[in-house]
């Protein structure tokens, strides 16, 4: 089989909060540099300063991509009522087809804040028949289908999205889950896919590297505590990996991509969607998670990647590596968030303690998450995803 090609990321002059605070020191910003200051506070998770920049615009001279910042803004800070009032303003009929989709996916969100949970499922299907392979309006709406308990509508939805040929990360987790729920556990696991499309490596000779790449990371201009955007929880974040000055990363992220490209082209032949829809060429997106005592993922999977892994660069000298200690280990299952409890436990998981240098890669649709630990030391992982070009 060729070699999948992967494109490392774009490396990064200035990373979103340098960018931010530079913005922040021009005194009196125009229209475009309120919208583009609030678009970096949202992302920084900075939503009173997003929902100040886009309200100092009068109404009548926001565009529609400003009202949808506020709209996200207003969401995020419990808000949801003065969401609703700011995108009713807005004639979706006249929008560009990509607005006008995030646009209705944002209200189908404030619908389903105000628990108006049917009339935000009418809008996400909306969304969908204008616009198929749209992963944050499927996500959205088997959200609201489960907690209404519908997972059979949720299945429907996944059969006749892969009838028109759709095969995204989300609908393979979203339809293997709407299985299992509705206790077809064979077709469950058949939708999720087979262990051969597991990989676990130990890298060798790598000890220099993680040092110097965990050194990049401590210093790095883009480090946060916390991504509300993400399942990290309680953990420091560098979601801009890669800087032209950080010469480490880069060969990590180098060694990553060959090691993905070798295992993408050692897989059998399958029937399975997800290997009938491997990409010749992909776009590496990479981040860095340093987990202290009590960090962890929650359950999720990786909209938009093909292939994703994770590569540990530091694991505590002090966790367990029992089989009844999950403690600081990653677990790859079926989420708790959509599935009743004696479903869950039915279902078979994999549980993998991790060491410095081991690199896994796996499916993007399948669930995983990681425990937190109580050691002393972090925890410190680089994650990633390759991403469909095109």
């Amino acid at each position: 089989m060729v070699l999948m090609q992967i494109d490392l990321p774009i490396p990064r002059k200035l990373v979103r909060a340098e960018h931010y605070r530079l913005l922040g020191q021009i005194a009196k910003p125009s229209t475009s540099l309120r919208e583009q200051r609030a678009a970096l506070a949202l992302a920084l998770d900075d939503f009173a300063t997003a929902k100040a920049d886009i309200t100092a615009i009068a109404p009548d001279s926001r565009s529609p991509g400003a009202s949808l910042l506020l709209a996200r803004a207003c969401l995020k800070m419990g808000e949801a009522q003065e969401g609703e009032n700011c995108l009713a303003l807005l004639d979706t009929a006249v929008l560009k087809p990509r607005l006008r989709c995030a646009v209705m996916i944002e209200q189908a969100a404030v619908l389903r804040a105000l628990a108006r949970p049917e009339e935000a499922t009418i809008l996400l299907e909306s969304v969908l028949a204008e616009d198929p392979a749209n992963s944050a309006a499927l996500r959205k709406l088997a959200a609201i289908l489960f907690d209404l308990g519908k997972p059979d509508e949720a299945l429907r939805i996944c059969e006749a999205l892969r009838n028109r040929g759709i095969v995204t990360t989300r609908l393979l987790g979203t339809q293997a889950t709407a299985l299992a729920a509705l206790g077809r556990r064979g077709e469950a696991e058949a939708v999720r896919g087979s262990s051969a499309f597991f990989s676990s490596e130990q890298l060798e000779d790598v000890d220099a590297l993680n040092s110097e790449v965990i050194e990049e990371l401590r210093s790095h201009p883009a480090l946060r505590f916390g991504n509300s955007a993400q399942a990290s929880r309680d953990s420091w974040r560098v979601d801009e990996l890669r800087l032209r000055e950080q010469p480490a990363i880069t060969r990590l992220l180098q060694e990553i991509a060959h090691h993905a490209a070798g295992f993408a082209a050692s897989l059998k032949p399958s029937d399975h969607p997800w290997f009938t829809s491997r990409p010749d060429r992909v776009r590496m997106n990479a981040w860095a998670i340093i987990a202290p005592a009590g960090g962890c993922e929650t359950w999720h999977t990786h909209d938009g990647g093909w292939l994703s892994g994770v590569y540990y660069l530091a694991v505590p000298g002090g966790m367990s590596k029992g089989p009844d200690d999950p403690a600081g280990a990653i677990e790859f299952g079926w989420t708790e968030r959509l599935l009743d409890a004696a479903t869950h436990a039915s279902l078979p998981s994999h549980l993998v303690h991790p060491e410095p240098g081991m690199l896994l890669m796996f499916p993007s649709h399948i669930h995983h998450r990681t425990f937190p630990h109580m050691c002393s030391e972090d925890r410190i992982c680089i994650a990633f995803d390759m991403v469909p070009e095109g």
